[in-house]
């Protein structure tokens, strides 16, 4: 049975401290729709592609009209790219451009989630500190539905399914704000009214949201002086919600991207320290057994930055490199690793969040079947099949 990985890549310099040392870095980002279907935007070769995940050959390539930053994938099998003023709408399966657009008065729409509306969007934009949610209409134009305030400099995106939306704001510019707390505001996914706000710890870059409709952020810290807490080199995973609980995990310095499965562990990445981190449903870290996974000790993979985690139907995580031209596929319950996948070796990979379809199918459409195969989202998860797998075999993939 093939496996197909979907790259959507194409040329970019990042900006505004949205690398994972904070400076000016290409970058790419990778959202997983199902088994081995990556949407991959980013810096270097300027390619959509399809790669046959096995062998690694290429099956298919378009070139897009932008330089996507950011990639989301909704309900209605839609691919969404931003590439901070432009949004392009895409078919995944086909690697088929369906439209691209331009929003006027948006600066920095670099990052982007579903919703729990198969055919609406949130973006955030970076340069203006706001959110912005769309809606697709039949014709594939965009009509603002609202465009509100948020925190500084918004980061991570999550829609809850139960009307809130979570945003993680990093709130400065590491070596420049570490003494600021980070903060995670929770907005009406309706009209963007803000609902609640909370502290963190500096530099909140990716958020998820496990199944008890907690929200879960990574705090990097500042990273900038070592060993010393006083800097603000704290390396923090804060699980929050609206009725009062919170619990700060440590986790490997710098923690980047975060994912949540249906059995209540955190996936996290940490981009200094170059491990995959596991936070059990316990909310402690687990150690041994193959945890953390330190990808420094697999040569192809040594001091290459892991950023991205996004889960399979299979529970396994996938896992994208800012410095190595690899995915790391590893297993979600021994963190054996399983495969490296080759991708361009001039794209250095870099989202945050889980902008995963398997959070789609987890928490916005849990009792919906996605592929018409008689067995709900959840169940699919729950019992370890696919809840995209006829997606995967439909025609064009």
């Amino acid at each position: 049975m093939k496996r197909f990985l979907l790259l959507a890549l194409s040329l970019l310099s990042l900006h505004c401290g949205g690398g994972s040392g904070g400076g000016g870095s290409s970058t790419a980002r990778i959202a997983v729709l199902t088994e081995g279907i990556y949407v991959h935007t980013g810096a270097g070769s300027g390619r959509v592609a399809i790669y046959e995940v096995g062998d690694g050959s290429l099956l298919k390539e378009h070139r897009p009209l932008f330089a996507p930053r950011g990639v989301a994938i909704l309900g209605s099998g839609i691919a969404v790219a931003t590439d901070g003023t432009a949004i392009g709408l895409y078919r995944p399966l086909g690697a088929a451009v369906l439209h691209e657009i331009t929003p006027l008065g948006f600066e920095f729409l670099k990052t982007v989630c579903a919703t729990s509306d198969p055919f609406e969007l949130v973006c955030a934009d970076q340069a203006l500190d706001r959110i912005v949610r769309f809606r697709i209409l039949d014709d594939l134009s965009l009509d603002l539905v609202f465009d509100a305030p948020t925190g500084r400099s918004p980061r991570g995106l999550a829609d809850d399914g139960q009307g809130g939306l979570w945003v993680a704001c990093k709130n400065g510019n590491v070596g420049v704000d570490a003494g600021l707390p980070g903060f995670v505001v929770l907005h009406s996914s309706v009209d963007g009214r803000e609902l609640a706000r909370f502290e963190t710890p500096f530099g909140c870059r990716g958020l998820a949201l496990d199944l008890e409709g907690r929200a879960w952020v990574a705090c990097f810290g500042d990273q900038k002086g070592a060993g010393d807490p006083g800097t603000g080199n704290l390396s923090t995973v804060v699980g929050l919600d609206p009725f009062g609980f919170r619990q700060e995990v440590e986790v490997g310095r710098g923690p980047f991207a975060i994912a949540c499965d249906v059995k209540g562990h955190k996936l996290v990445s940490c981009t200094v320290a170059n491990e995959l981190h596991r936070i059990e449903a316990d909310h402690t870290v687990r150690r041994g057994g193959g945890w953390p996974v330190a990808f420094d000790a697999v040569p192809e993979l040594a001091r290459g930055g892991c950023t991205t985690v996004a889960l399979d139907g299979w529970g396994r995580i996938w896992v994208a490199f800012k410095l190595a031209p690899f995915l790391a596929v590893v297993d979600g319950e021994t963190g054996a690793l399983l495969r490296l996948v080759p991708v361009d070796a001039r794209d250095r990979c870099e989202t945050l969040g889980d902008a995963t379809g398997y959070s789609l199918a987890l928490l916005l459409f849990p009792s919906l079947d996605l592929d018409f195969d008689g067995v709900g989202n959840l169940d699919e998860l729950a019992t370890g099949t696919n809840p995209f797998e006829r997606l995967r075999r439909a025609p064009g993939g």
